[in-house]
């Protein structure tokens, strides 16, 4: 049996609008400091650059930037780039709205990067919860030297992270200080989270103080590094109660060798993560993974603030080496 076909037929074909015309790729501008002190921004930029790979994403870097000046040039030659929206992390929390407005003139979609810009009409914003960083600096703290002379260093003053660990940690230490338990020799900012900074200001208090500290509240781990290097030369580091922020293989090291006491670890990989995939849905209009909202003084900003975790000799490998966050190599490969 023989079935006789047309020499030509007609069917019907669906398909989906988004795979067959929306196929351009999202072209993601980044906008990261240079950092001062900081250690941490090569390693958000590698973080970026795998995740947008996995979604397919483009991204343009512009130079990491020192100055606020600096940043926006470098934003506006992104813009002339044609980026379809701009993740942006301000070397000046204070000073960057008008960095956000320039993209705004060209409709451009802004997701707030790691360092709330105040009074700015950004359309996302993600970091780690900093009050609760600075929370478990202080708890800490004053869990383990609920007497004594205390160094109070905070970060550098244009970023408003520092206002927030500060907080935290001295709803802790207030308190003590507050009834004479604890007394607060010095407390001063490390402008540009300047480690020399840090180094100078706890060499000054310790020849003031005769060597009696107990405590340093250290804003972050370069901070600690420049403090921790001072009390090396008095011989008393590991003495000295010092924390940290930010998991680098430098302060793992120190900790393990005694003379750091802890960090708070902040997954940079999440943060990326969560920045790009805001990014993307930014331009698709899709929607935002936000679990919460921030003021920022001018709109109130979808947000995701990241959860930290302390860690000390007692959970590295737990929390950072298992999860691959670092590796032994990357610890003790360094030269300091």
């Amino acid at each position: 049996m023989f079935i006789s076909l047309p020499e030509s037929f007609n069917f019907q074909v669906k398909y989906d609008e988004n795979l067959v015309f929306n196929r351009k790729e999202t072209i993601i501008g980044i906008s990261l400091p240079l950092g001062g002190g900081e250690k941490r921004w090569p390693m958000d930029s590698n973080f970026l650059k795998d995740y947008a790979r996995k979604k397919n994403a483009v991204l343009k870097f512009s130079e990491r930037a020192s100055t606020n000046s600096e940043q926006l040039t470098q934003v506006e030659d992104l813009i002339k780039q044609n980026i379809d929206v701009l993740i942006l992390a301000p070397i000046n929390s204070k000073e960057a709205s008008i960095i956000v407005d320039k993209a705004k003139e060209s409709n451009i979609k802004v997701v707030n990067y790691d360092r709330l810009i105040p009074n700015s009409d950004v359309d996302f914003f993600v970091s780690f919860n900093g009050l609760n960083m600075g929370e478990l600096q202080g708890r800490y703290l004053t869990q383990r030297a609920p007497i004594g002379n205390y160094i109070i260093l905070s970060g550098d003053p244009a970023d408003t992270n520092s206002k927030l660990y500060k907080e935290g940690a001295m709803l802790y230490i207030k308190p003590l200080n507050s009834i004479g338990k604890i007394k607060i020799v010095t407390e001063e900012s490390v402008k540009d989270w300047n480690p020399n900074v840090a180094y100078d200001i706890v060499k000054k208090s310790l020849i003031a103080n005769d060597n009696n500290i107990d405590a340093i509240l250290a804003p972050n781990d370069v901070v600690a590094g420049g403090s921790i290097k001072a009390l090396e030369e008095q011989g008393i580091a590991g003495k000295v109660l010092v924390t940290g922020i930010d998991a680098e293989p430098a302060a793992i090291r120190r900790i393990l060798e005694g003379t750091q006491s802890m960090t708070i670890f902040t997954d940079f990989r999440k943060e990326a993560e969560v920045a790009i995939d805001a990014a993307i849905n930014l331009v698709e209009n899709k929607p935002l993974n936000a679990f919460s909202e921030t003021n920022n003084g001018k709109k109130i900003v979808p947000s995701l603030l990241l959860t930290p975790v302390t860690v000390d000799r007692n959970n590295i490998q737990e929390v950072l080496l298992n999860s691959g966050y670092i590796t032994l190599h990357d610890i003790y490969s360094l030269q300091n």
